[in-house]
């Protein structure tokens, strides 16, 4: 490992007093700044009267767009600019197109809106509506509109079911209107509910469902996109292109997208079918955590060490509970971070007062001493007894393809389903299959990116997976050959892109551990393979464009301290 000091690229922000030149009801016209103060790919936020508007610059051209990125309001000042006219959000790589303001890449659902720009002389001048200035964003598929509804009418009478109302099915049914499908669209959904932020529910154990809602109930009633909410699929018959739900009834399809998501593991062991023993997949389990917690510090132990049982334990550990978490790896994370990162994770969260017992098997749960049918501990292979007032399962999720292997479709040894560069079932016509439990040609970074199979269960994959999915069936040939992004709320926040499967042999570090702040490039020999941030941004976002065009430095350049935000694109 090499620790070699990191450099940012500052930028000098000037904000200019706008003026109104002219107001055309609605709209108004605001002089906002001179083109030789506005960098070449590079932004600048400006005053457009009580309000603020960012200006990029792509060569000649000059863009104006809302300020914030639209899904979680990450300054886009601090994003990452393309050649091509796009702009990248510095938390978590949604992208999006300039010139139109649509989106380019998830997880934001909604597009930016754009104002027209005119050039006179050095002064640039926006015109804008202030309703939608105000709000920031702009619905990115109004059903109708003749701008993105461009298929054959033929298409028109189809029927595209989706099986899975999570990330994945989400960005399907919001994708096939935005590309232009005009065909009824039916959603299959366990959850009693529209598709949620999944993420929140680690990251906060967030009760709130309307907070939650990606979408809510009169978006998809205006797209014509029909749910059908608390329904399991039972079987799926590609032969006649029907399916039949767990309590009889069929749907036939035209196209199918699989979404159905990933299934928590279980622990078959002694003692874990007791009362407080908690997974956390959806809204009931972490209101089922939150009446759990109530009243009062608790003993908690989280069982697995992964992202999931790591950010739950800095949730809870906020709130003043006593946590440990649990796992038979000597170091959290290891198998995708390495010893030295994962090593620096457990350090973090011990300086929170978190316990971390590494390396041991668990052998029962241990019922409680006052009240047998609750859990009161976990007893170990060793005989120790750790006293827990409720334990939390994070130890994984496995493909949700039972209903598939009934139905004859042939699965990998891990339960999930093999995909080609389009994301569709390998001898199943019209089918496609998404998210967590797609087995992909992997095409998304320089050295290890040569179409092997792997299965990445992220957010981001898993919409972006659904939005490729939708193009296709809308009618356009797209290669899925997206970057993977994820990013984890562990106190300080850590963004990763690109993919070690195809494996890594060495790491190198810019910037300090000590200060909680450094990139780790995971490289193959000269290339690296993939990057993780901590207190970077937006240095994760920008390696995801320099993978995407085969720019990456070389493990000597890193080494010798190249800084990534300084190459250009």
């Amino acid at each position: 490992l090499r620790h070699l000091p990191i450099t940012s690229r500052s930028r000098q922000v000037t904000h200019h007093r706008s003026r109104i030149v002219r107001n055309m009801s609605s709209t108004k016209e605001f002089k906002v700044a001179k083109f030789e103060d506005l960098p070449n790919y590079g932004s600048k936020e400006v005053d457009v009267g009580k309000q603020k508007a960012l200006l990029t610059r792509v060569d000649g051209k000059v863009y104006a767009t809302a300020p914030k990125c639209t899904h979680y309001g990450a300054p886009l000042i601090k994003g990452v600019v393309t050649p091509d006219g796009k702009i990248v959000c510095p938390w978590h790589a949604a992208c999006f197109k300039l010139e139109t303001g649509d989106i380019e890449d998830a997880p934001a659902l909604d597009a930016l809106p754009v104002y027209p720009v005119r050039l006179d002389g050095e002064d640039i001048y926006i015109t804008v509506d202030e309703t939608t200035l105000e709000s920031g964003k702009r619905r990115p598929c109004p059903r109708g509109d003749g701008q993105t509804m461009k298929v054959d009418e033929g298409k028109a009478k189809e029927h595209t079911v989706i099986v899975g109302g999570g990330s994945a099915g989400m960005g399907a049914a919001q994708g096939l209107r935005e590309f232009g499908y005009p065909g009824k669209i039916t959603v299959i959904s366990k959850e009693n509910s529209f598709p949620i932020d999944r993420t929140k529910l680690s990251k906060e154990l967030s009760t709130d469902v309307a907070k939650l809602h990606l979408r809510d109930a009169k978006f998809f009633d205006e797209l014509q996109v029909e749910f059908k909410h608390g329904l399991s699929v039972k079987s799926v018959d590609t032969s006649s292109k029907k399916i039949t739900s767990d309590g009889g009834d069929t749907i036939s399809y035209d196209n199918l997208i699989l979404a159905p998501g990933g299934a928590p593991n279980n622990l078959k062991l002694d003692g874990f079918d007791l009362k407080g023993v908690y997974k956390l997949r959806g809204i009931m389990d972490t209101t089922s955590i939150a009446s759990a917690k109530f009243g009062g510090k608790k003993r908690i132990a989280i069982i697995g060490s992964s992202f999931i049982g790591m950010e739950v334990a800095t949730c809870l550990a906020k709130e003043g509970h006593n946590i440990i978490i649990i796992g038979k790896d000597q170091i959290p994370l290891a198998n995708i971070v390495g010893d030295k990162v994962g090593h620096f994770l457990q350090k973090a969260q011990e300086k929170k007062g978190i316990e971390f017992k590494m390396g041991v098997d668990i052998e029962s749960g241990v019922p409680d001493a006052q009240d047998n049918s609750k859990i009161g501990g976990i007893k170990l292979k060793s005989g120790e007894v750790i006293v827990a007032d409720f334990v939390i399962l994070g130890v994984g999720v496995h493909p949700d393809t039972d209903f598939l292997k009934e139905s004859g479709f042939k699965l990998e040894k891990d339960g999930s389903v093999a995909v080609d560069k389009y994301l569709r079932v390998q001898g199943k016509e019209n089918v496609y299959a998404v998210g967590d439990i797609a087995t992909f040609p992997y095409h998304g970074a320089a050295a290890n990116a040569n179409g092997q199979n792997i299965r990445i269960e992220h957010w981001d994959v898993a919409m972006n997976h659904g939005r490729v999915a939708a193009q296709n069936i809308s009618g356009h040939q797209v290669v899925f050959d997206k970057v993977p992004y994820f990013w984890s709320a562990q106190g300080s926040p850590i963004r990763y892109c690109g993919n070690t499967a195809g494996g890594y042999d060495d790491i190198v570090v810019q910037g300090s551990m000590e200060e909680e702040k450094f990139v780790a490039f995971y490289t193959q020999g000269q290339h690296p393979v993939a990057v993780l941030t901590v207190n970077s941004d937006p240095v994760a976002a920008k390696c995801t464009q320099l993978f995407h065009s085969g720019k990456m430095p070389s493990k000597d350049e890193l080494v010798s301290g190249r800084d990534v935000l300084k190459i250009d694109l």
